[in-house]
């Protein structure tokens, strides 16, 4: 679908709120005027504002409403407030809702989601050429609780956030980087289709998660041109890695119900794609799962102390 193509630059309205390009002197004015350019991307009819006030040091946006639809599908989101105040030393906050819905509609799709924050905190500091972001949160995290039709409760939740994005303007590009961090990761699936008896039911958390990465985008690029993406310039590098993590699952349909537990240790992953490459390789310690499925007189016990993958596929002939 090209509309989803176009949310990797804005996967979630909740990028716009981590990261925009660089201005002069960082005002509450200014970095607003900079989140109007990224916001470019929905196209000339896909923002709606209600009003923007401003006074000395603040700016106020009230009633955004973005929207992106293709012929395939759809995805809108509002939010009630914006508010970018400007601190007296050089930097600006920026506050917004603690939650706002976002809807996607397609071809055989529809998907409800809420995205909620506590504790938002993001202070923009920088200069002409390079800004940074840097975010803190008591919690954010996605609610989704309508896919098709289909009474749904699913949540991913990180606690204690804290964060940076740089950016930093080249001749030919820009160079992007964040890095994020979360004590804990929780995650609950309660889902109950309205055709059937079944269920799926589970959760799990996920312990001192860290994630980082470093790209460069050049000027022009198109990711709607994928083959055009490897000899343009582009690259990235990133990867996570967490301290531990434990899930549980209980899944039924008419013929069968399936119970168990995950447990993992710590564990890494890695990604690269550049103008030679793309590599990825993951690893994790201490695995082992235990699971009881239907009517088998026994249970499934499943261990191994580490387990890992390691791809490497060039792009460029060498």
């Amino acid at each position: 679908m090209n509309v989803f193509h176009k949310l990797k630059g804005a996967v979630s309205v909740s990028a716009l709120m981590i990261g925009t390009s660089a201005a002069a002197d960082v005002t509450a004015l200014q970095v607003w005027e900079i989140w109007q350019e990224d916001l470019e991307i929905y196209g000339v009819d896909g923002t709606s504002i209600g009003s923007q006030v401003e006074t000395d040091d603040t700016v106020t946006v009230t009633d955004l409403t973005l929207s992106m639809s293709d012929d395939d599908a759809s995805v809108t989101t509002r939010i009630d407030a914006i508010v970018f105040t400007e601190n007296g030393d050089g930097t600006v906050t920026v506050t917004m809702d603690e939650s706002y819905p976002i809807s996607i509609k397609g071809d055989g799709l529809s998907l409800g989601m809420t995205v909620r924050q506590s504790g938002m905190n993001i202070v923009v500091s920088g200069d002409e050429d390079n800004f940074v972001y840097d975010v803190t949160a008591d919690s954010y995290g996605i609610e989704i609780d309508e896919v098709d039709g289909d009474e749904t409760d699913i949540k991913l939740i990180t606690n204690n956030l804290t964060g940076s994005y740089e950016t930093a303007t080249q001749d030919d590009g820009r160079e992007i980087n964040y890095n994020i961090a979360a004590d804990t990761i929780d995650i609950l699936v309660d889902i109950k289709p309205t055709d059937s008896e079944g269920y799926i039911v589970g959760g799990g958390k996920i312990d001192m998660f860290e994630m980082r990465t470093a790209s460069f985008m050049p000027d022009g690029l198109d990711f709607e041109k994928p083959e055009e993406i490897f000899g343009s310039g582009f690259s990235f590098e990133g990867g996570y890695n967490f301290a531990g993590a434990n899930y549980v699952f209980d899944v039924s349909d008419s013929d069968m119900n399936s119970t168990g537990t995950i447990q993992t240790g710590n564990g890494v992953l890695s990604a690269v794609v550049d103008g030679q490459k793309i590599a990825y390789s993951g690893n994790t310690k201490d695995f082992a799962m235990a699971m009881q499925v239907g009517e088998l007189p026994f249970p499934i016990d499943i261990s191994a102390s580490e387990y890992g993958i390691n791809l490497t596929m060039p792009v460029a002939a060498s």
